[in-house]
């Protein structure tokens, strides 16, 4: 499915960041659900690897938010992923079956997983030492807990 509408894409991103040598230095977000998450998870590591051809500065520059992803790589293909993509959160309801798909022990997940449990709590990953902006004008958000940070909503 994705090669299917990857041309496109890639001529429409290098139009928008060859135009101008100011469009170089702009983020690029993926985000998206369920397959819509597979799909933009894709094209943000096919971007990550072309990223001088899209106009881009750095791979650092790509940016991805995933909801209900489900896997789809295997195990080197997941390391290659984190590699070119180091910001990826996929948040993961705790009811959700897609996010435990396929069953196949050989696909696996990418991407610093962002739980919400089943009373509202977000918990994160403590290996993620990062600040997160909760809102326009709070504080940032520090997470470093072990084995994971909540925060609850206000």
């Amino acid at each position: 499915m994705y090669k299917r509408l990857r041309a496109e894409m890639m001529s429409v991103l290098v139009s928008i960041y060859n135009r101008d040598k100011a469009s170089g230095r702009k983020q690029l977000f993926f985000t998206g659900h369920s397959l819509g998450g597979a799909m933009c998870t894709m094209a943000s590591y096919d971007c990550a690897l072309n990223y001088r051809r899209i106009g881009l500065r750095s791979r650092q520059q790509i940016q991805v938010t995933t909801f209900g992803l489900p896997k789809i790589g295997n195990l080197a293909w997941k390391n290659s992923f984190e590699k070119e993509v180091p910001r990826h959160w996929r948040f993961v309801l705790a009811s959700d079956v897609v996010t435990k798909m396929p069953q196949d022990w050989s696909y696996f997940h990418v991407g610093v997983k962002v739980l919400l449990d089943w009373s509202g709590v977000l918990l994160v990953s403590s290996a993620v030492k990062e600040s997160i902006p909760l809102h326009a004008g709070e504080a940032n958000l520090l997470l470093t807990a072990s084995p994971f940070r909540s925060i609850r909503a206000s």
